[in-house]
């Protein structure tokens, strides 16, 4: 997943569960976050609630989950979240629907005169408990 992501011209962000997840959003800011909810330590909720606590401008824009359970994926019904993949899922449609928010969130703003448009900075994957990216 990560190598897709890479050579789809995403820069990525690993970390192994959801507190490590926090501490990395803390530190980088990132215009996408793509998380399974099975994590050790804080699951995929926690996240989630825990960046809908802060201001829309100190979150990602862009919000994608992976998830084979079901209840978890109950539970951030109404949770601002761009899609949920089930698992298993094809790792190509997700490379997209990223690539769809960002060409969606360009055409929104006006590119400045005399910069290119900016190419998404950071994905941040969070590994799955099993310690390979997801």
């Amino acid at each position: 997943m990560r190598n897709l992501l890479v050579v789809s011209d995403f820069d990525v962000l690993l970390a192994a569960d959801g507190v490590e997840a926090l501490k990395q959003l803390e530190r980088h800011r990132v215009d996408a976050l793509v998380i399974d909810l099975m994590m050790p330590r804080l699951d995929g909720v926690g996240v989630i609630r825990a960046l809908l606590g802060k201001p829309p401008e100190a979150r990602p824009g862009v919000i994608i989950v992976v998830s084979a359970h079901v209840e978890l994926r109950r539970r951030i019904m109404g949770l601002d979240v761009r899609r949920v993949f089930p698992k298993p899922f094809d790792a190509l449609a997700l490379v997209n629907e990223l690539s769809a928010a960002f060409n969606a969130g360009a055409a929104d703003s006006e590119p400045a005169k005399d910069k290119p448009p900016a190419e998404p900075t950071l994905v941040a994957v969070p590994r799955g408990h099993e310690g390979r990216p997801v």
